[in-house]
């Protein structure tokens, strides 16, 4: 009788595995940008270097992450991906480690070509504090800036923030780290360019999710994603990641003041103290940056 129990408990906990026990079936947002790609290529590594067979069945429209908390809760997701929040995370079962290690709250910043000047004795948040930081109204991290005591300029809409920048009503557009680039070769007839010497920096985590019972693949995506950063495959597949690689080597980290704040919506159980979830700026090389 204990044994057939077990075995029924067993079933209904691992109730994300199809038919066959050898292969791992996962209900998945739609992951259709390259951002997202890369987090499925994440959790594809770690979930097979541990040898499962993963089958992905993914959604077909975009969705807010309060609507994939609706569906992981009932059962049409078994898992997505979205950046760290108190109401996700009292409400589901997050898999708290970070999946970009928290390279989204590396922050450099676009500034008008002739700028660079007013950020060369930049050594602390007091003196930032002076200058006008641009930023989405309702964009997360905009409220870690203006509760650092930063001085924020918003825009609703995020596009509106570029001749905004090039016109002067602000006087710098923190970035994470592997976007800057990119965001002025679009955009050729502004005349802006990156910073050179600031490294501004939060704790900012890209979490998985799962519904609040589902502990058994909470369980499995934990085991698997540590067993992957130990490793070193799943840092090593990260950093040298086109989306990452290129903006890590042209931003020169190592040689930036960094300037540290803390964000006010970070929950208490984010696991600051665990390095190896984290960004370290001096071992890059290791990875060939």
């Amino acid at each position: 009788m204990k044994a057939l129990l077990y075995l029924l408990v067993l079933c209904l906990g691992l109730r994300f595995l199809s038919v066959d026990a050898a292969t791992l079936t996962l209900k998945l947002p739609d992951a259709s940008i390259e951002k997202d790609k890369l987090i499925v290529e994440l959790l594809l590594l770690s979930l097979e270097s541990m040898g499962h067979d993963v089958r992905i069945e993914y959604g077909t429209e975009r969705l807010t992450a309060a609507r994939m908390a609706e569906k992981a809760a009932n059962g049409d997701l078994d898992l997505f991906w979205a950046g760290m929040s108190p109401e996700l995370e009292n409400t589901l079962l997050p898999i708290r480690i970070p999946i970009f290690k928290g390279i989204l709250g590396h922050r450099i910043f676009v500034i008008r070509a002739d700028q660079q000047y007013r950020f060369e004795n930049i050594d602390n948040i007091e003196a930032l504090s002076k200058l006008r930081a641009g930023q989405g109204r309702f964009w997360g991290d905009t409220e870690v800036l203006q509760r650092a005591g930063l001085n924020v300029v918003t825009a609703v809409k995020g596009e509106s923030l570029w001749p905004m920048l090039d016109g002067g009503r602000f006087d710098y557009f923190p970035l994470a780290i592997h976007e800057p680039w990119h965001e002025i070769e679009i955009r050729p007839e502004l005349p802006l360019t990156v910073e050179n010497n600031i490294l501004l920096v939060y704790p900012f985590a890209m979490y998985f999710y799962v519904a609040a019972d589902n502990h058994a693949l909470h369980s499995l995506v934990s085991e698997a994603m540590n067993w992957a950063i130990e490793s070193g495959a799943y840092d090593r597949y990260l950093y040298q990641h086109p989306l990452f690689k290129g903006g890590l080597e042209q931003a020169k980290v190592t040689q930036r003041r960094t300037l540290r704040i803390d964000n006010p919506n970070m929950h208490s159980e984010t696991p600051v103290n665990i390095e190896k979830y984290w960004l370290d700026v001096t071992k890059l090389d290791e990875y060939g940056i």
